[in-house]
């Protein structure tokens, strides 16, 4: 963060910042934040998604479903 000598803020994108030397950054007047709580409903809805694949195979039962061209 040095090497950036008009840099005022630090965003991390998800939870957490603790790859962000904040002790550093405030000294410095720097503002270091986050973003909690953000990702919570997207990576909740990812996990049942996964799961809901891996128990009921629906990528393997997905291969078996014949392509067909819609209006011919």
């Amino acid at each position: 963060m040095s090497h950036f000598t008009q840099l005022e803020i630090v965003s991390s994108f998800g939870v957490g910042y603790d790859h962000v030397d904040a002790a550093w950054a405030g000294a410095h007047g720097i503002t270091v934040t986050n973003t909690p709580d953000v990702l919570t409903e997207e990576v909740a809805d990812t996990a049942l998604g996964l799961l809901l694949c891996t128990v009921r195979e629906l990528p393997q039962a997905e291969r078996f479903v014949p392509r067909r061209q819609v209006g011919r």
